[in-house]
């Protein structure tokens, strides 16, 4: 779990610059992306499968799980989010009204 959030840190100062004309380096990122977040999918996953589970036994929880499951994904988001954002930026090419966002925040 360390090691997810070490690595959303250090995609996030990394910043990997990408060429969509350059369609095998895309390739490559985005195959080098997936491989780093999929110990945090698998992990959101298991959390949330044993969750299910103990739910399913005790039939006044839904709504506790809905609200975990929802903060869980955020948080696995989050993670995801160093290594995916800035492929999407870059191969949806500019975009004024996100720049300006992003500079806001």
């Amino acid at each position: 779990m360390h090691n997810v959030q070490q690595n959303a840190q250090a995609a996030q100062l990394e910043q990997t610059s990408l060429n969509p004309r350059e369609p095998e380096e895309l390739t490559k990122q985005v195959g080098l992306a997936f491989q780093q977040l999929q110990p945090a999918i698998q992990v959101h996953d298991e959390i949330i499968q044993g969750i299910s589970q103990a739910i399913d036994k005790i039939p006044v929880l839904p709504k506790v799980l809905s609200q975990l499951e929802e903060q869980l994904s955020v948080w696995v988001f989050s993670l995801m989010a160093p290594f995916v954002v800035p492929i999407l930026q870059q191969v949806s090419g500019p975009d004024p009204a996100r720049d300006a966002l992003a500079d806001a925040a």
